[in-house]
């Protein structure tokens, strides 16, 4: 189970970083997601496919930031 404390990335250079637990992750795309309010709320989401270098399978790790809620797939 992966917590958002676990989690650590940088978005604001050239190449985003992503660490879970510590450990460097491989990404192999990141985007981020804004949708506005309007009848519904609207989202706000960081979504990053990564690779772990001792399990090299694509991993989809997203973060809602506006409530902090973790999806893994």
């Amino acid at each position: 189970m992966v917590e958002l404390s676990d989690i650590e990335y940088d978005i604001n250079g050239k190449v985003p970083k992503l660490s879970i637990k510590g450990v460097p992750m491989g990404v192999c795309s990141m985007t981020r997601h804004y949708v506005t309010n309007s009848n519904i709320l609207g989202t706000n989401v960081i979504t990053f496919i990564y690779i772990d270098k001792n399990n090299p399978v694509k991993k989809i790790l997203s973060i809602k930031c506006d409530s902090q809620e973790i999806f893994l797939q």
